[in-house]
């Protein structure tokens, strides 16, 4: 039981995986031009918890892109991330 529940975990797309996906070129490509400001600002500070709405907007307004770079992983909704 332990198991398929650590296996749910690791088959969702959450703000850390986000933030691996904006960490590279290709996915930052995909995404609309309207973020290009913040995902600057992310760049030269991505360990800055300030980066959180970024990674909040991308998980709710760009989920074909996140769905074409994680493939084989759901998107966890943002109602799930308020509880956490």
């Amino acid at each position: 039981m332990k198991e398929q529940k650590s296996n749910m975990k690791k088959n969702k797309i959450g703000l850390i995986e986000v933030k691996a996906a904006l960490n590279d070129s290709r996915f930052r490509k995909m995404l609309p031009s309207d973020l290009d400001e913040e995902i600057i600002k992310f760049l030269s500070n991505p360990s800055c918890p300030c980066n959180v709405p970024l990674y909040r907007k991308v998980l709710k307004d760009c989920t074909s892109q996140l769905s074409k770079y994680y493939p084989d992983r759901e998107i966890v909704t943002l109602a799930i991330l308020k509880r956490s």
